[in-house]
């Protein structure tokens, strides 16, 4: 069980920080997402070049690097600030996914030492 998954109920924790689990996303050649950070460390993010990787650079906390190719993942803690900039020639479309954070430990909201 690594994907995240909304609350059922008002009752139940929602691990994820976000009721977005699964979705596509395209980026156009020049565009730039700004850096930013994510609400919680209770997840990974994770992103899977689909097209377009090439040209694309993608940094978190302070380290860029590229996707290595159509088909590869980045998987990152977004409450860690990153942003990506579009260099290539291809609209990028990747699968963006929340997992869950292995570190979690439980439907507490707490993370291991």
């Amino acid at each position: 069980e690594c994907i995240c998954t909304a609350p059922v109920d008002a009752a139940s924790p929602n691990l994820c920080g976000t009721n977005i689990v699964v979705t596509l996303l395209r980026l156009a050649p020049g565009a730039a997402v700004l850096p930013h950070c994510g609400i919680t460390n209770r997840r990974l993010t994770m992103q899977f070049a689909l097209r377009g990787a090439e040209g694309v650079e993608f940094t978190v906390g302070g380290e860029p690097r590229g996707y290595g190719g159509d088909g590869k993942a980045i998987v990152f803690d977004d409450s860690f600030e990153h942003m990506v900039s579009h260099r290539g020639s291809q609209d990028r479309y990747v699968l963006y996914a929340v997992l869950k954070h292995p570190g979690l430990t439980s439907s507490v909201e707490t993370l291991k030492s």
